[in-house]
């Protein structure tokens, strides 16, 4: 029997998207595009290889704790993640079962599962079958979703998907009055915020919000069976911190790192500390506002349009009220409050702090924004097809094709796009080879920003210019073979690191090869001693 034509394009569409989630992952040689990426990669795999996240790095007991790349911290004698721990762990599970395919595929498979359970949600909900599939689409296809699902090894898509398959379970569960639906419900829900374990204080908002408008018909046995498996799992994420970090509420974030543990600081009051820890980059309304503009609205103008309207057209919807306000009311709260913390932080990926692109961290952080807002684009967009004029509906038909079109555009083209990302992976392939080549295994690569491809192929410091790593080179350079890699030094530069800065150490500085735009320096003991 034929398929009916909604499901070959639904099909189609998918297997279109996740096929392109991963074009940033196939023939790329396991070298990812940034630091957490490359973390999380390296922790997966000890975890797959030692059923541990613990690495050790014995020469650190000389070197003052700086050698590990960023995103990892590097207490004592080991190297500890940086960051969550849930997203490594599941990873890491999974390329113990299925090798690295299994922890590559992760996320995209995830997004695709998160789509189906997005689709279910609403047309369960709005029994629209049309609604369902604008909103599965524009989820899908949202560059914000479709761009940081192809970054395999970030925890942010995974994360989203996690919460809306969590959701769908729970619905599922409410139908059913099932108790064990209603444990998987928590436990994928919890497995997805230990992902992302700084956003607990808004999910917890938006809960209660949930339960305060349904708390006449929530099936309180479900809920209570959610609860307890959620606070289980939460409860083991709690034990794997204290294993790793040597207390349940800490994390690689809250550990302080060994370059800014020299600067003294007085110890903050209760108040300053509960409102940095809520609030870690202060509340500053004239960033937020900047911020939210440029990367809520301008990055994706039709999108983000559809949703405003979409939400006025739910508020006063007189079909499923109460359920389209308490969406309208938790996504105003989850934005005021995502916007707040993390609009306020002046992020700087980008070489240019004006650039609006793709690959700034704001993306990533406001995702489940983006992914909730798809839904109420999606009502925009199916009430204007639903007006009887054939002229607008042809006109909304056109705007949602240039939608498509314009996220395509957004996604693969820019600096960070995947067209540029892609490219930009390749040179760092040929980087890495030649600096393998030009080193010994047992070599430290003091390093700028090359860590995220070097490591863990050689130990890396991070950076050259700091104190700390102009006080560790004399110890360091006796023991094992040093280097330094990255931009090509001008001889006026090398003439001064000879003739002072290293000179002073004891030290000297020459060089290697050059690769591209890029060189490979070694560092000895000065001949002149």
């Amino acid at each position: 029997m034929a398929l009916p034509y909604r499901w070959i394009f639904r099909i189609g569409a998918l297997v279109l998207i996740a096929g392109t989630m991963g074009w940033l992952t196939f023939g790329r040689a396991g070298i990812f595009t940034s630091p957490d990426e490359n973390a999380n990669a390296f922790f997966a795999q000890t975890f797959a290889e030692t059923g541990s996240m613990i690495a050790h790095e014995p020469l650190n007991t000389v070197a003052n704790g700086i050698i590990h790349p960023r995103s990892t911290i590097a207490p004592g004698t080991v190297i500890l993640p940086a960051s969550f721990l849930g997203f490594p762990f599941i990873t890491g599970v999974l390329r113990s079962a299925f090798g690295i395919f299994g922890a590559l595929m992760f996320t995209p498979m995830i997004a695709v599962c998160a789509v189906l359970a997005l689709w279910w949600i609403v047309k369960r909900s709005a029994h629209d079958e049309a609604l369902a599939d604008l909103s599965a689409l524009f989820l899908l296809t949202h560059p914000a979703f479709w761009y940081y699902g192809a970054r395999v090894m970030m925890p942010n898509v995974a994360f989203v998907s996690l919460l809306i398959i969590g959701i769908a379970c729970f619905f599922f569960a409410s139908s059913r009055r099932s108790i064990v639906w209603g444990v998987i419900a928590g436990s994928v829900t919890m497995i997805g915020v230990t992902m992302r374990l700084v956003e607990i204080p808004v999910l917890l908002i938006v809960a209660l919000i949930i339960g305060i408008a349904y708390r006449k018909s929530l099936p309180w046995r479900v809920l209570c069976s959610a609860t307890i498996a959620g606070i289980a799992v939460f409860a083991i994420y709690l034990l794997a911190n204290a294993h790793l970090y040597g207390s349940a509420l800490a994390t690689g974030y809250t550990s302080p790192d060994v370059r800014s543990m020299s600067n003294g600081t007085s110890s903050p009051s209760a108040l300053s500390s509960m409102m940095s820890l809520l609030f870690p980059f202060g509340i500053h309304v004239r960033a937020m506002m900047v911020h939210a503009f440029r990367y809520g609205w301008l990055l994706y103008p039709i999108s983000s349009t559809f949703a405003v309207i979409g939400a006025w057209l739910a508020w006063t919807s007189k079909d499923h009220r109460k359920a389209w306000r308490v969406l309208v009311i938790c996504l105003a709260v989850a934005s005021v409050w995502m916007v707040t913390v993390y609009g306020s932080w002046t992020i700087a990926d980008n070489p240019d702090p004006k650039a609006v692109t793709i690959g700034n961290s704001y993306v990533r952080y406001w995702l489940p924004l983006f992914a909730a807002s798809s839904v109420l684009a999606a009502f925009a967009a199916r009430k204007m097809f639903a007006m009887p004029h054939c002229v607008v509906k042809i006109g909304i038909g056109c705007i949602v094709a240039v939608l498509l079109a314009m996220n395509t555009w957004t996604v693969f083209s820019g600096s960070d796009g995947f067209i540029a990302t892609r490219a930009a992976l390749h040179t760092f392939n040929e980087k890495r080879s030649v600096v393998l080549e030009h080193t010994e295994p047992s070599a430290v690569v003091i390093v700028d920003r090359a860590d995220k491809y070097l490591f863990p192929f050689r130990r890396v410091i991070v950076p050259l210019r700091s104190d700390t790593t102009y006080a560790a080179m004399p110890v360091l350079a006796p023991v094992v073979p040093l280097y330094y890699f990255g931009i090509t030094l001008p001889d006026i530069d090398l003439a001064y690191l000879n003739e002072h800065k290293l000179a002073v150490l004891g030290l000297m500085i020459e060089h290697v090869v050059t690769v591209q735009d890029e060189s490979l320096y070694r560092i000895r003991i000065s001949e002149n001693l």
